[in-house]
């Protein structure tokens, strides 16, 4: 009777053996694949990992910093369009200024046949056409904002038909005399001569790309009426005359100015700076406006040369 208990519990104790290795087994096989399934997930699934030696390496794996590439490169810096050093700029401009007002003062001699001088005083106004020829100079280095130009202009104000005598003063002789042949004889003279101009300008910007100016301009001009007319419609003898003409402005101008470049867009422009001299041409056109009612549309165009800095 002793011998069977001890075969049935011989039998249980191997069977417990065999049960508790087979667990053990099971738990490392999982366990391998749970550490293959993590491997292959990478950091990105470190934090589903189980808690244990394991998931402690790979936190640790998570918290190194990244490589230099993840990093965001920086933003890349536009080029100004101004230089930051240029060199001495001179342009040669052609243009056209349409006055579409300006005043001026006249100065009226008249020699009467007997001898008597008399002489009147006044100012008027008048529009006018004129074409001009000048250049600029743009200063160099941290002076490179300041333009200086002066011009020439040929033409003048349409002022023949404007009255050389103030308005209202009673005179020995005929005034329409006076006025008719000073129309006549200058009908395809303006009786002005050429127009001397000075301008400064600074830089203040850019409009689509052209550089936009203002600045304080000159303006000065001067003219003459001279012959002889019948004082009298019952005399034919002969009266002289001479008018002084002149127009003087203050003015302030506005000009955009495009500069376009011959030089190659293909080819190295830092080294072509640096190695002689950059050609191109410039349009300009502006407005002036000043003292007598003075307004001035001007437009030019003409080649400019950058000195090499």
């Amino acid at each position: 009777m002793s011998s069977v208990p001890r075969r049935r519990h011989a039998r249980q104790h191997r069977c417990y053996s065999c049960d508790e290795l087979s667990r053990n087994s099971t738990k490392k096989v999982a366990d391998l694949v749970l550490m293959a399934l993590c491997l292959n997930l990478g950091p990105a699934s470190a934090a589903n990992l189980p808690e244990g030696p394991e998931s402690e390496v790979e936190a640790d794996a998570l918290d190194q910093p990244r490589p230099a590439t993840d990093q965001k490169s920086p933003v890349p810096v536009k080029p100004s369009k101004e230089p930051s050093a240029r060199g001495l700029q001179l342009a040669v401009l052609v243009g056209i200024d349409v006055l579409g007002w300006a005043g001026y003062s006249y100065d009226t001699r008249v020699s009467l046949p007997d001898g008597q001088q008399l002489r009147y005083r006044g100012t008027a106004g008048a529009p006018g056409v004129m074409l001009s020829f000048g250049g600029a100079v743009t200063l160099p280095g941290a002076l490179r904002r300041i333009t200086l130009g002066a011009s020439l202009t040929g033409g003048g104000l349409n002022s023949r038909k404007r009255p050389v005598i103030p308005a209202g003063v009673v005179t020995p002789f005929s005034q329409v005399n006076l006025q008719n042949q000073i129309l006549n004889k200058y009908l395809y003279s303006p009786g002005w001569g050429p127009a001397l101009s000075l301008y400064v300008d600074h830089d203040l910007g850019f409009l689509h790309e052209s550089r936009v100016r203002a600045g304080y301009q000159f303006w000065r001009q001067t003219g003459s009426y001279t012959g002889a007319f019948e004082a009298s419609g019952r005399s034919h003898a002969l009266a002289g005359y001479d008018v002084r003409l002149e127009s003087r402005s203050h003015l302030i101008r506005v000009s955009v100015n495009d500069y376009g470049s011959f030089q190659d867009p293909d080819s190295n422009t830092t080294t072509s700076h640096r190695s002689g001299r950059r050609v191109g041409i410039v349009r300009q056109w502006g407005v002036s406006i000043g003292t007598h009612r003075t307004i001035v549309i001007f437009a030019g165009i003409g080649p400019f040369w950058e000195i090499a800095r």
